[in-house]
């Protein structure tokens, strides 16, 4: 007798969940990939000089914002998300600590070594990347990511639009003045589409308790950002801004490998959260295996960029390291999401810090006996200290 099988098609829950998926990876890669197209429009088409202060620009607004943005999106993330029926309440304490954090930061963009005009750009640029942070979590928790996938299309379109055809290839200030307007557009358009949930009463108290509460998840983003993005600052210490600019290049190619890697895999972090032991350790086995192939291509992909697109000399041990960053991140990304697992989240930040130091004294060292090649081999160094630190400590505590 045979018995048909029906075939379960995808309920439309599922569907939903891969097209929110989707969306969110696609926004992520897309707003990557206007980065690398404006750092070849401004090395190719402009001066090495607008490059240089692009780079100084951008990585001095992102070292600030580590401190402004106190906590991060997965702190803000999880405020939201434990009450929602005071969604307007807790916008609007999450607002007062970034205004309260903003205040000093004013003080760092003062002491810069620029001109004034600049450190106006700087802090106004900071100021609505400050908010966008704020809506990039009402993002989140609202699912929104279709919405917004359109329209951070058409906002950066039109940033590359402006930088096109302005005919600029010396003044900085009118490149900082089309990236102002940009994100002074993305924030009057969040503001409009999340206006219901916008209640803003300055309160100095309840600013200064989230700061207080949400000071371990800083800890964590600040060790974060350590390791990830020591070697940049320490390289710029001791090359030139030609080979700054370069090296920050480079790291947002690598930089792109590695956000839609861990995007990918965060597409299954429900499962993944939930596997028993026998079921992670079949995970970590496809995941070296996953990983070995993606680290591959990924180095395919930064040799291919960097020598045919930007002109930009990339040798065979560039390459090397390229993979090793890349596979060394994968299998440190399968330990991270273990630990979190086991809810052991501290043995992460411990991992953290000590990667974290090693990574800034290393890539002081070697940036300055090997240029960028070896501020990018200590950011691989401290990859694998990351791992072996991460897998010694699940050795120990089986034993």
């Amino acid at each position: 007798m045979l018995v048909l099988k029906t075939i379960k098609k995808p309920s439309h829950k599922t569907l939903d969940r891969l097209l929110l998926s989707f969306s969110n990876v696609s926004r992520t890669a897309f707003i990557s990939l206007i980065g690398l197209f404006i750092n070849y429009v401004l090395l190719h088409y402009k001066s090495t000089a607008l490059l240089s202060s692009y780079v100084y620009c951008i990585t001095t607004i992102n070292l600030i914002f580590v401190f402004s943005n106190w906590g991060g999106k997965d702190f803000s993330t999880k405020l939201l998300v434990s009450e929602p029926s005071k969604l307007k309440e807790s916008i609007n304490t999450l607002l007062n600590s970034r205004v309260l954090l903003f205040l000093p930061s004013l003080l760092i963009i003062f002491l810069l070594p620029v001109v004034g005009a600049f450190k106006l750009f700087i802090a106004v640029y900071l100021l609505l990347k400050l908010f966008t942070s704020v809506f990039e979590t009402l993002i989140t928790v609202q699912k929104k990511f279709h919405v917004f996938l359109i329209i951070d299309f058409c906002l950066n379109i039109v940033l590359l639009v402006f930088i096109s055809v302005d005919q600029n290839s010396a003044n900085p200030l009118i490149l900082f003045a089309e990236l102002v307007f940009i994100e002074f557009l993305r924030v009057i358009v969040c503001f409009i589409f999340f206006r219901k949930y916008i209640i803003f009463r300055f309160n100095f108290t309840g600013g200064v308790s989230l700061v207080k509460f949400s000071r371990n998840y800083f800890f964590v983003a600040l060790a974060g950002f350590a390791c990830s993005k020591a070697d940049l600052y320490s390289v710029g210490l001791v090359v030139n801004k030609e080979q700054m600019s370069i090296y920050f290049i480079i790291l947002n190619l690598v930089g792109l490998c590695l956000v839609s890697y861990a995007t990918l895999v965060s597409t299954f972090s429900a499962n993944i959260f939930r596997y028993n032991l026998s079921s992670f350790e079949k995970f970590s086995i496809f995941s070296i295996k996953a990983g070995l192939l993606f680290s591959l291509v990924s180095a395919a992909f930064a040799y291919l960029i960097c020598n045919y697109y930007y002109r930009i000399t990339f040798g065979f041990w560039f390459t090397l390291l390229v993979f090793l960053n890349v596979f060394l991140f994968t299998m440190v990304l399968t330990q991270m999401y273990n630990f979190t697992r086991l809810e052991k989240q501290t043995v992460i930040l411990k991992a953290l810090v000590v990667t974290g130091i090693v990574n800034i004294l290393l890539s002081l060292l070697l940036a300055q006996q090997f240029g960028i090649i070896g501020s990018f081999l200590s950011n691989t160094i401290g990859s694998s200290i990351t791992l072996i630190y991460l897998k010694t400590h699940l050795l120990y505590a089986r034993n």
